[in-house]
């Protein structure tokens, strides 16, 4: 899941009466140097910041020292009916 993706998730349960139990991806400290006001988690809680909207931003001077790797990731195979495996 995304930080903003995660963020937007956080928001909904804390707006939700009945919220119980929320997992964490576990960001690593790439997604802090690209991503400011992510959810943290201290002392077992997570906590959502107090900017408006999802208070999540883009450090767009940061991407560029994570580029995108052009491969194909084996969770993105997909099992057909007949348990043969296909990839993109």
């Amino acid at each position: 899941m995304s930080p903003v993706g995660h963020a937007a998730q956080m928001h909904m349960d804390l707006a939700t009466t009945n919220f119980g139990v929320q997992e964490w991806p576990g960001i690593n400290d790439a997604m802090y140097e690209v991503f400011t006001g992510i959810p943290e988690m201290r002392n077992g809680y997570a906590y959502v910041n107090d900017k408006p909207g999802l208070g999540v931003e883009l450090v767009e001077s940061a991407l560029k020292r994570y580029p995108a790797k052009e491969e194909i990731w084996h969770w993105t195979q997909y099992r057909m009916p007949d348990s043969t495996v296909l990839w993109p």
